[in-house]
């Protein structure tokens, strides 16, 4: 089981890796396709067609893989203060319960979104011409990545919580 966890958490930690310097490059992107449209309309006078268009893209993809990244660091949304009036192992199953529901909604999403994305795969942006399931595909990828970490943190839940609590920077001793 050791091997396995360890196999694991390097992948969780190289898949984590990778989406934050995407999420970065998405970023440091739009914030300079910001600057550059305003320069170039109140400085000088003129719009760059289709970068709005672009940037809104990149901004949900940003957005959608960020938010998966936040179930690996704890960040996901809780409410904690009734949690934390339990018991050390109740509180874990609540944890379990917790990442098994925010797994199932993601799932249902993807799903749900990838049907979607089916649908409109056919339409094209009017102004860049870019194919519409670029700018949705974003969704479906959030949510399968939410599905995935959730479910990481599960298993280290189950087999290692003290990892896993030491991941949200929590300290105490939950076995």
């Amino acid at each position: 089981m050791k091997a396995f966890l360890s196999v694991l958490y390097r992948f969780e930690d190289i898949l984590s890796k990778i989406l934050d310097l995407f999420i970065t490059v998405c970023i440091i992107v739009v914030f300079l396709g910001v600057f550059t449209v305003t320069i170039a309309r109140y400085v000088f006078g003129f719009s760059i067609m289709g970068v709005a268009e672009i940037l809104l893209i990149l901004f949900v993809l940003a957005n959608a893989i960020g938010s998966s990244l936040l179930i690996r660091s704890g960040g996901n949304i809780s409410i904690s203060y009734f949690v934390d009036l339990f018991p050390d192992n109740i509180r874990r199953v609540l944890h379990i319960v917790g990442l098994l529901a925010t797994a199932l909604m993601n799932f249902v999403f993807a799903h749900q979104s990838i049907a979607w994305v089916r649908a409109t795969m056919s339409y094209r942006s009017m102004v860049t011409n870019i194919p519409m399931w670029v700018s949705e595909i974003g969704i479906p990828i959030g949510c399968s990545l939410a599905v995935l970490f959730a479910i990481i943190a599960v298993i280290k839940l189950i087999f290692d919580p003290d990892t896993y609590y030491k991941g949200l920077g929590q300290t105490e001793n939950v076995t």
